[in-house]
């Protein structure tokens, strides 16, 4: 089983190339859609963690897309490291050993998360909050 200090070590491992990676959106969103890619094709495999995971994937999008600008530098960060690790081909277990090769992804997924609660959860009050201005604009049309 992970250990915090074991999850620890990832995001100080990752962090530096996540710093790096945040400075060019390009190569961001390539980051990003490989983890969109790789999440689609596991949905089944790592449940909660995958939900969990499509709403940083939002909160993150936004972020790159302009829309949403309240996220913290950090939490970008984390957000990074949490993709870098998701997307690697050569993290602590092998995604291709079938039935455990997704559980560190999982672990790491659910640190980051807890990690970034606080910003996830103000990120969904934005977008129900733009949600139900958008339906009221319909509406009214």
């Amino acid at each position: 089983m992970w250990t915090k200090q074991d999850l620890e070590k990832v995001f100080i491992k990752y962090k530096p190339q996540a710093e790096k990676l945040l400075q060019n959106t390009d190569k961001v969103k390539h980051l990003l859609q490989q983890a969109i890619d790789k999440a689609k094709k596991n949905d089944g495999i790592i449940g909660e963690s995958v939900r969990n995971l499509e709403l940083t994937f939002d909160m993150f999008r936004d972020w790159l897309k302009g829309d949403y600008r309240d996220v913290p530098t950090r939490s970008l960060v984390t957000i990074v490291v949490t993709l870098l690790y998701f997307v690697s081909v050569v993290d602590f277990i092998p995604d291709f050993l079938i039935g455990i090769g997704l559980v560190d992804d999982a672990a790491v997924i659910a640190y980051a998360v807890k990690q970034i609660q606080k910003d996830l959860d103000k990120y969904k009050l934005w977008k129900h909050e733009k949600n139900r201005l958008e339906h009221m604009t319909i509406d009214m049309e």
